[in-house]
């Protein structure tokens, strides 16, 4: 069988951003000529680049990458074949909940899996530059003896640039079941005519 060759979408979404290879290098702390031998190909991200690509451009980290799916299906990418188990713990490990960012036509909507937060323990601030929602868990000593343990309370911030503009004073957030709904508004700016000399 044919290797399957995998391209990253480093550049697509880069430009969907408007942003030089530069200031995309300077945001993720890599180098320029990093961030020109993914887009050309040359390379492919280790796993935490590519979590970091995916947290700032707010996508999974399967859609950073053409023809992904069907290359771990085949076995074709073995390091990334557990990607789902592997992003799951690397999240738990590093108090990160996971994150569905979803847009329609009038709204952007984002969930976050917040089990064990109370609404007074989670914020959400919104500017132009995207969403900070933040929880807050103030650590306590327990007075019990662990035998085994796989989540720890902890206090986490998640950054989410977002692809539009939004209303900020129409946002709307609620909790239920464990989930984070923050539901952002579209400002939808009308046409200006442009007068032609």
């Amino acid at each position: 069988m044919e290797p399957r060759h995998i391209h990253i979408r480093i550049r697509s979404l880069r430009r969907g951003r408007q942003l030089t290879q530069e200031e995309l290098a300077e945001a993720l702390g890599l180098s320029r000529q990093s961030i020109n031998a993914l887009e050309a190909g040359r390379t492919q991200p280790s796993l935490p680049v590519a979590m970091q690509l995916a947290e700032y451009f707010a996508v999974p980290v399967r859609e950073l990458f053409d023809g992904f799916a069907a290359a771990v299906s085949e076995g074709a990418v073995a390091p990334w074949g557990p990607m789902p188990e592997v992003l799951s713990r690397l999240s738990a490990a590093y108090g990160l909940p996971a994150l569905n960012v979803m847009e329609t036509d009038e709204a952007v909507v984002i969930e976050l899996q917040v089990p064990g937060y109370t609404r007074e323990q989670l914020a959400i601030d919104v500017d132009d530059e995207g969403v900070v929602i933040a929880g807050t868990i103030h650590a306590t000593e327990s007075e019990h003896v662990y035998l085994h343990r796989e989540f720890t309370p902890r206090s986490f911030e998640r950054h989410i640039p977002l692809p539009v503009a939004v209303k900020r004073d129409r946002v709307k957030a609620a909790v239920r079941d464990g989930i984070l709904t923050v539901t952002l508004p579209k400002l939808h700016q009308s046409a200006t005519r442009v007068v032609i000399e």
